[in-house]
């Protein structure tokens, strides 16, 4: 009798090792699998950080501040607008278009170009420098006077003289208004430039810079 319950107690006993010999390998199993899906989240974190970081130091890398007016900034502007010969010449050709007709025939069409281009030409000085519109319109009464001074005397008299005047106002209050814009578009190039080369130096460096290729 007593074997039977020895019998009985061993193979409880075995099963109940057996249960927990599963359980703690079950246990393990679950260890590793936590730890394994632990490390793998670290990893990712980890590379996204570092993702991050290169993220910011390559941007960082490209920074490169809007330049300041420079004297060759004023250079490419003052040749840029030569350049424009005729959007300058059809500004002047609008302003001076109803003096066409008017007697002596071509000779006051032509003394209205000639003050038009005249003051173009002493505006787009100011403003290329840096002038602001209140600048550059200051400066058109001497300049005017200059400009149009040899047409004092032509006849017929004072109508020749009048009208370069009036056409060299014109051209003052044309180049005025809108040479900011030339000059904001000279040092925006100079910029892109700069930006460009920057771009190359960080891509000589071993650094991905196509995300940011796309903004020059």
């Amino acid at each position: 009798m007593s074997s039977m319950w020895d019998k009985g107690g061993a193979i409880y006993w075995k099963d109940k090792e057996k249960k927990a010999a599963r359980m703690k390998k079950a246990g393990a199993v679950g260890l590793c699998v936590l730890l394994a899906v632990a490390y793998l989240s670290f990893q990712l974190y980890a590379s996204s950080v570092v993702q991050d970081a290169l993220g910011k130091s390559v941007k960082s890398l490209l920074h490169v501040p809007r330049p300041p007016l420079s004297n060759v900034m004023i250079t490419d502007c003052l040749t840029l607008h030569t350049n424009y010969k005729r959007p300058v010449n059809g500004l002047c050709d609008g302003v001076c278009d109803d003096t066409m007709t008017i007697p002596p025939v071509p000779g006051v069409y032509r003394t209205c170009l000639e003050g038009c281009t005249g003051g173009l030409n002493a505006a787009y000085s100011v403003m290329c420098k840096g002038g602001s519109a209140s600048d550059c319109m200051g400066v058109h009464p001497s300049s005017c006077r200059e400009t149009c001074r040899q047409r004092e005397e032509a006849q017929p008299r004072p109508k020749m003289h009048r009208h370069c005047l009036e056409g060299c106002v014109k051209g003052f209050e044309g180049a005025c208004g809108g040479g900011k814009e030339m000059v904001e578009s000279v040092v925006d190039d100079h910029w892109r430039h700069m930006k460009k080369k920057k771009m190359e130096e960080v891509k000589a460096m071993g650094h991905d810079v196509s995300a940011y290729e796309r903004e020059l």
